[in-house]
């Protein structure tokens, strides 16, 4: 079989396992990083910063892509709120529009800058499969590069 490369985003919480969805979501990745190269995209909302760590010890072969952990600077969070008027007043932005649109109740991320982000990693390497997990983040479809296989796992 051939090696893939993949990109997972998983929705929710992943660890410590502590749900049946966790619980099936590792059990899976612990299979595919012997047999694939698998890259996971992680943020606070899906392992703690505490746990990162204890993670990495029990996942050696994933590849943790880190977003959202660091502290925003002073100049950070000014950079932030003139992007956010920029958006506002240029109305170009799809990942702007997506965020002010109220019907999706909570079930798609409407973060403009997350959303940002996984658009740059996704288009940094190249990837034979995208893994999109849960609801929240199927509108990330849309961002993502055309050429990989896309996958939504919910």
């Amino acid at each position: 079989m051939k090696q893939l490369s993949i990109l997972v985003i998983p929705g929710y919480k992943l660890f410590p396992v502590d749900s049946g969805g966790a619980h099936a979501q590792l059990a899976f990745l612990a299979k595919q990083q012997e047999q694939h190269s698998i890259d996971l995209l992680v943020t606070p909302h899906n392992i703690a910063a505490e746990y990162l760590n204890d993670f990495k010890t029990k996942f050696p072969s994933l590849q943790l892509i880190t977003v959202g952990y660091e502290k925003s600077s002073a100049v950070k969070k000014l950079k932030a709120f003139f992007k956010k008027q920029y958006r506002k007043i240029s109305q170009r932005d799809h990942a702007y529009k997506l965020k002010k649109l109220k019907h999706f109740n909570g079930l798609v991320n409407n973060d403009a800058s997350f959303i940002d982000t996984v658009k740059k990693i996704a288009a940094q390497k190249i990837y034979d499969v995208i893994q999109v997990e849960h609801s929240i983040n199927m509108g990330l479809i849309e961002v993502l590069p055309v050429p990989p296989c896309k996958i939504f796992v919910h």
